[in-house]
């Protein structure tokens, strides 16, 4: 939906215990009037992780100790952003980028600094996408 669509749709709304919950990547300063109290809203903006939750959230998705330069170079790639972590980890796993190891646990398969990521999340999915065998993607196409 877009910004201009949602705010004439929100503004015809007559407050009845209605929760409206929107996500966007702009600042609030680049929306101006956008969730400006005419509905009771409230706008607040989350911050990039930091390196340390990076490094949490890696781990708790690879459900081991972090190999060495993982978190930062994960950090560098997704700009904070939590969604691109999840990717990012996702791709690197399933590209074989990293390798899990019955003993050692998760270690990357050579030089880290020569992954090649897509550009964007979404080239990363539809990469991901591309990887999944013909049957499961023809399923994923027909649900979407």
């Amino acid at each position: 939906m877009t910004t201009p669509l949602r705010g004439r749709w929100a503004q015809g709304l007559e407050p009845r215990g209605f929760c409206w919950i929107v996500t966007d990547r702009l600042a609030a300063s680049e929306r101006p009037g956008w969730g400006s109290g005419a509905l009771e809203s409230m706008t607040f903006g989350l911050d990039p992780f930091s390196p340390a939750e990076i490094e949490a959230s890696v781990a708790a998705l690879l459900g081991d100790a972090v190999p060495d330069g993982l978190a930062e170079a994960v950090a560098v790639w997704s700009g904070g952003n939590p969604l691109f972590v999840e990717e990012i980890v996702a791709h690197l796993m399933e590209s074989g980028v990293l390798e899990q190891d019955a003993e050692a646990g998760w270690r990357v398969a050579g030089e880290l600094a020569r992954a090649e990521l897509p550009p964007t999340v979404s080239s990363m999915l539809a990469s991901r996408l591309g990887r999944l065998p013909a049957a499961e993607r023809d399923l994923l196409e027909r649900v979407s």
